[in-house]
């Protein structure tokens, strides 16, 4: 190899290397302990509440000198881990959502869209599969990102049962009905995978 071939590559690899420091992608775990995952909803009775226990998720994040940019988001939740504190509301919901043939819950995104460079909203395009049947979905939500250490985000998301031929319980031979419209309230931290390894 003669030294004009040799210099071409060394600067190459030097290119590479540069490239390769300047944007990365880093992982970024949720946090069960630090988040929170609500759904609400009405009935002919009264309103009603229940809270995911727990819950899994990921972020793949793109890191240049520049921007912190989402690039995937999944997400997965066990349906048995979705409690009311209420027996019979629980077993409701579990045989309402076929708990037993589709035991989770799962969101997955590659299209997550910045609103506008002044606002820490983002819309967030995605698949949400409930009771074995998948949906795309659409909504916004509410981020911080702190640095390469962690990521929070938050809001609402509605979600119809109906759509997902999932017939809402009903109880008291009945009596209560629960609406088809249902919200979840989600408030989760993502935390570096980097940082998870250096803290063990």
């Amino acid at each position: 190899m003669n030294k004009y071939k040799l210099t071409a590559l060394i600067i190459s690899l030097l290119v590479i290397i540069s490239v390769l420091n300047t944007s990365a992608q880093s992982l970024f775990r949720l946090s069960s302990e630090n988040s929170s995952l609500l759904i609400t909803g009405t009935s002919t009775i009264h309103d009603w509440e229940m809270e995911a226990g727990s819950f899994t998720g990921n972020v793949m994040v793109q890191i240049t000198p520049d921007n912190t940019e989402l690039k995937q988001i999944e997400f997965t939740c066990p349906v048995i881990q979705i409690t009311s504190g209420n027996r019979i509301m629980d077993n409701k919901t579990r045989a309402a959502l076929n708990e037993k043939e589709h035991p989770v819950i799962t969101f997955r995104s590659d299209n997550i869209y910045l609103i506008d460079n002044g606002s820490k909203e983002i819309e967030i395009k995605g698949n949400i599969t409930i009771a074995g049947k998948t949906k795309e979905i659409v909504f916004k939500s509410a981020v911080d990102i702190y640095g390469d250490s962690s990521i929070t985000a938050g809001g609402i998301v509605s979600v119809n049962m109906k759509e997902y031929d999932i017939d809402p319980p009903v109880a008291m031979l009945g009596a209560l009905k629960t609406g088809e419209e249902d919200k979840v309230k989600y408030n989760f931290e993502f935390v570096s995978r980097q940082n998870e390894i250096t803290k063990k």
